[in-house]
């Protein structure tokens, strides 16, 4: 199994890749796809100072398990700034 762990990106749309670009079939907090699933845990969230950042654990498991976590963590990548 292969954990991420990712911070203030909406759990809608990181389903949306997997089931739009993957063909995943969603079902609660799990999509599933040939040779892999992809389960979303909501984590507790962070606080800086004044702002509440959003913690979200993607597991990934199945087959094609590196595939789908190299494709989550392009998906997921954001630039700095």
């Amino acid at each position: 199994m292969t954990r991420l762990e990712v911070r203030n990106l909406p759990v809608g749309q990181l389903r949306g890749y997997l089931v739009d670009e993957l063909a995943g079939v969603a079902d609660g907090d799990t999509v599933r796809g040939d040779g892999w699933a992809v389960r979303f845990i909501q984590g507790e969230p962070v606080q800086l100072r004044l702002i509440t950042i959003a913690v979200l654990f993607i597991e990934i498991e199945g087959a094609r398990e590196d595939e789908i976590a190299a494709f989550m963590r392009n998906k997921t990548m954001r630039g700095g700034g």
